[in-house]
């Protein structure tokens, strides 16, 4: 099994990464603590959900067919993990709110 440069991840990376800035720009753009941990968080979370992403398709590979991970599966799996990473960054941000008011005195 190989897989291709393409579907190595680094848009995926590259792209949550610029959606990440631009949302942690928004909601916290005079707090840098939040613009940190959030912007920082972004990396582990593409390259994990990237990860995760491969494995389905090399599962979906194995059981069902070269031809059903070349589809729509394989598109599928991508959208599907980059809106579940966004999601995860939402949450993390969310978790993490409560912390920022904390060391900044109550605005978050």
């Amino acid at each position: 099994m190989l897989v291709a440069a393409a579907c190595a991840g680094l848009n995926s990376i590259v792209t949550l990464g610029a959606l990440c800035l631009f949302y942690v720009y928004l909601r916290h753009r005079t707090n840098f603590t939040a613009f940190v941990v959030v912007a920082l968080a972004a990396i582990p979370v593409a390259m994990f959900s990237n990860f995760v992403r491969v494995i389905v398709l090399v599962l979906v590979t194995y059981y069902l067919g070269e031809a059903a991970a070349q589809g729509f599966l394989h598109d599928f799996a991508g959208l599907l993990m980059f809106a579940v990473a966004l999601l995860t960054i939402f949450a993390i941000d969310q978790a993490a709110t409560p912390l920022y008011a904390k060391r900044t005195g109550g605005e978050a």
